[in-house]
């Protein structure tokens, strides 16, 4: 017995001999609960356990396992396997509550255990979906390699353009973007159909579900990919992803959890099974399960054209002159009920210049319009040309737009340089005009980029109004001006927490930080205040002493 008690007192001594040493300030000594985003019912949350030094540091040389301990109904608790420093565990819910998480030491780590953390399970049932993007593809390939519908190619949110039969295409896919806002929701989407003449996607009348067998357009299988292969690739671009379906036998979709601010998307693989049909128009929307979304931002259409009249051929009109490099060149169509998008083209001459066609107008008077569209996204101002077309066909040439105008930041100091930022055709010189009696000429780069930097140091504080135009480099001929850009000169050091780039901290930079932060979604980018690559409570902190001391 004494020797069997001896024994017992050595091996508790070299036991804790070896925990003594082991808690090196190089090693663990603690396990952290990483403080996770709140979930919704149905939808997992990650836990993520941290193995941590002294020093907060994880420790990436530790391999032992820990008991994570979940409150409530919560499913998905117990051993977490603890690798380089890191373990995760997958929690889920099936009723709204707050589950606290702790920490177990059964593995007998000698490690501190006393983080915890919490996650709120929310209900669904009051959200705010608005359907915000489409887009016509054709069946030519997989998600990423499937092109724009038909020989023109066209991009997302553009309606397709039918001239004549022959054009037509009928097997087709449709993409659609959805965002969720207010509160956590279910969505089951549903693609429906109907005549739409002079109708929109609200209407509550006349739609048809869209299915596999009957109808205008049915759903038809594709070799491109297998029914209900997830969604990766996205039309809008913007954080609070989740991934939805490419479907080809299946509407509706099966049931998808989001969190409010979070956005999905559907696409359908179509067929239109009737015959050709003149002067009708047909409208695509999603619903959930039948039921209309909140909102219909934009509303996928494809208009069949007017029969032409015997022996009346289809108008072509053609538009050419000189853009950027890289930029997109967008037909917009005018008519007394709308403006729609009916044609888009890149420019691919290193020049800038382009000609794009535009084919099938019949026997009325419609207003075209040109926007150009720059690689970094900026736009120019519409240019709409009035068109008879009694005459059959129309070529406007020498087209020559203002350059895109931008800027670094809306709002600097005093002193500081405001730095104006656009394209024009490379070559040329840009001219800035600010408040018509200062101007600034630069040349345009061999990419089509310029940029001018105006001193602020003799502005005075507030508003200050530019403009600008392009002089060709050979001709001397100058474009139109651009539309009037404001920046503002301030008095005060412009902090990182002015997310909307107007040179104050208010209550709209508090709106913008407040929407990301409770996403907890993506990269934390500028909203990374405390710079220790997160979006935390800490970034709140800094965000309120920033907006408290300078109002």
């Amino acid at each position: 017995m004494r020797t069997a008690l001896i024994f017992l007192i050595i091996s508790l001594s070299i036991f804790f001999a070896v925990r003594t040493d082991a808690a090196k300030p190089s090693d663990a000594v603690k396990f952290f609960i990483v403080d996770p985003s709140d979930s919704v019912v149905g939808v997992p949350v990650v836990i993520q356990i941290e193995a941590r030094k002294q020093n907060n540091q994880v420790d990436t040389t530790y391999q032992n396992d820990i008991t994570l301990v979940a409150s409530g109904s919560a499913t998905g608790e117990g051993l977490v396997d603890v690798v380089n420093g890191i373990g995760t565990k997958e929690i889920n819910d099936t009723v709204p509550e707050t589950v606290v998480f702790s920490l177990s030491d059964t593995e007998l780590t000698g490690l501190d255990v006393t983080s915890t953390q919490n996650v709120v399970f929310g209900s669904l049932g009051s959200g705010n979906f608005t359907q915000t993007d489409f887009w016509f593809r054709d069946n030519d390939g997989g998600e990423t390699g499937a092109t724009g519908w038909g020989l023109e190619n066209i991009g997302a949110n553009i309606l397709p353009s039918i001239r004549e039969p022959k054009e037509y295409v009928r097997k087709f896919r449709l993409r659609f973007g959805i965002r969720l806002q207010q509160e956590n929701d279910a969505l089951a989407p549903q693609i429906e159909y109907k005549r739409g003449e002079g109708s929109g996607c609200a209407d509550t009348n006349g739609w048809q579900k869209v299915n596999a067998s009957d109808g205008k357009f049915v759903l038809q299988e594709s070799t491109h990919f297998s029914d209900m292969s997830s969604t990766t690739q996205q039309i809008t671009a913007g954080s609070g992803f989740v991934a939805g379906l490419l479907l080809s036998s299946t509407n509706p979709a099966s049931s998808l959890n989001l969190l409010k601010n979070e956005k999905t998307e559907y696409e359908w693989s179509l067929e239109e099974v009737g015959s050709f049909a003149w002067s009708v128009e047909y409208i695509f929307r999603v619903t959930n399960n039948g039921v209309s979304l909140n909102n219909y931002q934009r509303c996928p259409r494809i208009s069949f054209p007017p029969e032409p009249r015997p022996g009346v051929p289809p108008t072509t009109v053609t538009f050419s002159g000189t853009a950027y490099p890289g930029a997109k060149i967008t037909i917009i169509e005018k008519d007394e009920r709308a403006e729609r998008p009916v044609r888009q083209e890149p420019v691919t001459t290193d020049s800038g210049n382009f000609s794009v066609t535009y084919r099938g107008i019949f026997q009325s008077e419609y207003s075209y319009g040109l926007v150009i569209e720059d690689k970094e996204g900026r736009k120019t101002q519409a240019q709409f040309y009035t068109i008879d077309t009694v005459s059959n066909s129309l070529t406007q040439k020498d087209i020559f737009l203002p350059p895109t105008v931008g800027l670094y930041r809306t709002a600097v100091t005093k002193g500081d340089f405001i730095k104006i930022i656009g394209y024009a055709s490379p070559g040329n010189t840009v001219l800035v005009q600010l408040e018509k009696d200062i101007s600034y000429k630069v040349n345009v780069d061999d990419a089509g980029k310029y940029q001018v930097l105006i001193n602020t140091a003799r502005l005075s504080f507030g508003k200050h109004s530019f403009r600008a135009k392009q002089q060709d480099a050979g001709t001397k001929k100058e474009s139109e001006w651009s539309p009037t850009k404001l920046f503002s000169v301030v008095a005060v050091t412009v902090p990182e927490a002015d997310f909307t780039g107007d040179g104050v901290v208010d209550v709209k930079d508090w709106s913008v930080f407040l929407f990301r932060w409770q996403a907890k979604s993506g990269s934390s980018g500028i909203f990374d205040l405390n710079r220790d690559g997160k979006m935390d409570i800490s970034d709140l902190s800094v965000f309120l002493q920033t907006f408290r001391t300078l109002r």
